[in-house]
């Protein structure tokens, strides 16, 4: 087997055995940590902010670091992502609700 061929099959069964449905992630590219990293399409935000998906999963023991939603420089748990999301909305709805007559 040609080192190319072993790379192919390396980066297979990383992504066979770890990779998460919306990972976009090209593994095989690196060694070690780096590989086992999983990144989702980013997620680009007002300004610039960009956001994604990110987990690492030990490729030997298939322990799992995440899922974390990274907003810009900022790492958040699933729960707190979803809570800023619903606190967001919430906002906008008050500011959208037409001031009463005094």
């Amino acid at each position: 087997m040609t080192p190319d061929e072993m790379d192919v099959d390396r980066a297979a069964s990383v992504g066979e055995r770890t990779c998460p449905a919306w990972c976009r992630t090209r593994h095989g590219a690196s060694d070690g940590e780096e590989d086992w990293l999983h990144v989702s399409e980013p997620l680009i935000m007002a300004d610039g902010i960009v956001a994604c998906l990110c987990m690492s999963v030990d490729p030997q023991t298939d322990e799992a670091d995440g899922p974390y939603v990274i907003v810009g420089s900022r790492e958040y748990s699933l729960a707190e992502a979803a809570e800023l999301g619903a606190s967001l909305i919430q906002l906008a709805a008050v500011g959208a609700t037409p001031r009463s007559a005094a």
